[in-house]
């Protein structure tokens, strides 16, 4: 059974067919009808030229019969005055009414003739109205037959365009059906992870009551250090007054007292170490102090011990004799990251141009900052001071991407005229012009070694310069698409570009090849940014589709993270985001002009209290883009509302 759509098809083109067909029908029967008049005309008008031919030759013809008979009457009525002239004959009348019956049919003729002669003209008139009329309707036929001609065109291309979408819809249909065993594929997939969750979670509930559990063994152990402590405090004070009640008193009293409070006191031996007894017999105020020194040297032992019972879970004896024991802590715990300094959030510079700020770019020390205005120039700032240092000019369109070299004496900017400068911060001049790319530059980089740049244009090309002489040494043409960003890793060997195309592809530096290509990264939406960490192990995207993702770069590229927030939303198509020089952190600007900070692990979450950190007062529009100091101190925001922000 066919398609109700393909029926539905069929009756539209019949229908209109019988629409278009039916005028030419009407026209080809008039055409006809009056082609058969037209004959019928000429055949009318040939008879009656051939009917008028044959009675002007018989007018003729009477004619001179009549001339004749008149001339033979007039020499008949000549001879007959001569012989008898007032006699006629009877040839004479009978001539007479000869004439005038030849007159009379002359006469008749003539009027035929004239009748004859108006048939023509009105068949001259009817013929020159078929003739008119046939031109018209050979007008309007051509008219018709054009009409007809691109209904006849229109037809095809509906017929094309309807194969064209028998086949679009198939293709569909195969990739619905491949969609539906994607999304079957992907909820198994989900139900595995829930309950791998679930798993986890158990695990994390189990580990934390642990947790709480060796805790409170480590307070439990910690009180009876205390009570133990006062116990030790308390013997020492008792000894202190019986030396005061003894110091004029017989030696060997205080001896043995003292003896027998050595032997209270130190009798917790396990906690630090034997005491050997000593010379008890000593009375002297040297060997007081030496006995006190004891003391004191005997609570630094149980201090000790209880560091080491923190750390090892030792057992310690109190002075009752009781055994105080704690498990050690977890391997985990032992060996507890370090947590990293919280990002900087509060304003210390603002600055406000009269132009929008499309790039921004930290120098490598950190003391320097420089922004890629619109109004065709790279201004630079002190980060510390938010003085102004130089303006850079040179530019003939607007300036969209700023870098520093890592030396720290020279800044490139890619511009909308197509060309990428590079200035020399000593003197504020233009060093080399890179011409070459056909369309605006939107992303550029020094290589590590400031011996090359790499540019990447909307004209789909890549293009690596030299510069000792300022010349294109490779074109890479296979990046396929546009280029919004690029960035080169640390160590100088990868390119990483983002692409028009949701594309991230990533190039070897020394080959110039190819080595990877993370297709429809962010869902067929544009990727507007890319940015390795300090470390080169992980990639980070951000795309118009308003998520960054975080790849592994030592496990296929495969995505690590994705950062989403209500409040993000990326509406820039070079807007930049980056990560903290600790690799902790991910910091992007909104289009509502907000500054948010994600936290990549555990640590940097609990050290910033959530996951995501948002600054509220930030710009008043869209943020172009963001960059960490890289000592970490200071981040540098850059937007559409002429601003350029420092937070501390």
């Amino acid at each position: 059974m066919s398609n109700p759509w393909k029926i539905k098809f069929s009756r539209s083109i019949q229908q209109r067919n019988d629409q278009e067909a039916k005028p030419f029908s009407q026209l080809i029967n008039q055409y006809e009808n009056i082609c058969n008049e037209f004959r019928k005309s000429i055949k009318s008008h040939h008879l009656t030229r051939e009917k008028l031919n044959s009675l002007q030759t018989e007018h003729d013809y009477y004619k001179q019969e009549l001339s004749k008979l008149q001339h033979s009457s007039s020499l008949n009525n000549l001879q007959s005055s001569t012989s008898t002239p007032s006699t006629p004959t009877s040839s004479s009348i009978s001539y007479e009414k000869r004439i005038k019956e030849l007159e009379e049919k002359v006469f008749t003729l003539q009027e035929e003739l004239t009748a004859a002669f108006r048939a023509k003209a009105e068949s001259a008139q009817t013929l020159l109205d078929l003739n008119t009329e046939i031109k018209r309707l050979k007008t309007n036929e051509q008219e018709q037959k054009l009409n007809l001609e691109k209904i006849l065109i229109e037809l095809e291309n509906l017929k094309e365009k309807n194969k064209q979408n028998e086949e679009l819809l198939l293709k569909k249909e195969t990739t619905i059906e491949v969609l539906k065993k994607e999304r079957e594929a992907l909820q198994l997939d989900i139900e595995e992870r829930d309950k791998r969750i679930n798993q986890f979670t158990e695990e994390n509930r189990q580990m934390l009551n642990h947790v709480v559990e060796q805790k409170q063994k480590q307070v439990d152990a910690m009180n009876q250090v205390n009570e133990l402590y006062k116990t030790v405090m308390q013997q020492k004070q008792q000894l202190q007054m019986l030396q005061a009640k003894y110091r004029g008193g017989s030696n060997s009293s205080m001896d043995g007292s003292v003896d027998n409070l050595n032997i209270s006191v130190n009798s917790p031996n396990n906690i630090g170490g034997n005491n050997s007894g000593g010379n008890n017999s000593a009375s002297t105020p040297q060997a007081e102090e030496k006995k006190d020194g004891g003391f004191f040297s005997f609570f630094d032992k149980i201090r000790n011990n209880v560091t080491q019972l923190t750390n090892n879970g030792t057992n310690v004896n109190n002075n009752n004799g009781m055994m105080m024991t704690s498990s050690p802590i977890p391997k985990d715990n032992e060996n507890k990251e370090k947590i990293t300094i919280l990002p900087p959030m509060n304003v210390v510079q603002k600055q406000t141009i009269e132009t929008q700020i499309n790039g921004i770019d930290f120098s490598e020390d950190g003391f320097t900052v420089g922004i890629a205005c619109g109004d065709k120039t790279i201004r630079v700032y002190n980060s510390k001071s938010g003085q102004s240092i130089t303006t850079l000019h040179g530019s003939t369109d607007s300036v969209i991407k700023v870098k520093f070299s890592s030396s720290g004496n020279l800044a490139l900017g890619a511009c909308s005229d197509s060309i990428c400068r590079i200035w020399n911060l000593s003197n504020d001049r233009v060093r080399h012009t890179l011409t070459g790319h056909t369309k605006k530059i939107y992303g550029a980089a020094f290589s590590s070694d400031v011996k090359r740049v790499v540019t990447g244009a909307h004209d789909r090309t890549i293009k690596i310069w030299e510069l000792q002489f300022g010349t294109c040494e490779k074109t890479l043409l296979t990046c396929k698409s546009s280029v919004n960003d690029l960035e080169i890793s640390r160590g100088g060997d990868v390119i990483s570009s983002a692409h028009f195309d949701s594309c991230v592809r990533l190039w070897d530096m020394r080959t110039f090849k190819l080595i990877s290509e993370i297709d429809k990264a962010h869902g067929g939406q544009q990727v507007t940014s890319v940015a390795f960490s300090n470390d080169c192990t992980k990639l980070l995207s951000n795309g118009r589709d308003n998520l960054i993702k975080i790849y592994d770069l030592r496990m296929s590229y495969k995505v690590m993270d994705t950062l989403k927030h209500a409040e993000y939303k990326n509406l820039v198509n070079y807007n930049k985001a980056c990560f903290s020089p600790c690799g902790e952190y991910v910091a992007a600007g909104s289009a509502n002009g907000k500054l948010l900070i994600w936290a990549l692990t555990p640590s940097t979450t609990k050290a910033m209290g959530s996951s995501v950190v948002i600054n509220e007062k930030a710009h008043s529009n869209s943020v172009s883009g963001v960059v960490w100091n890289p000592d970490g101190s200071q981040i540098a925001s850059c937007g559409y509302d002429k601003q350029l922000l420092i937070y501390e």
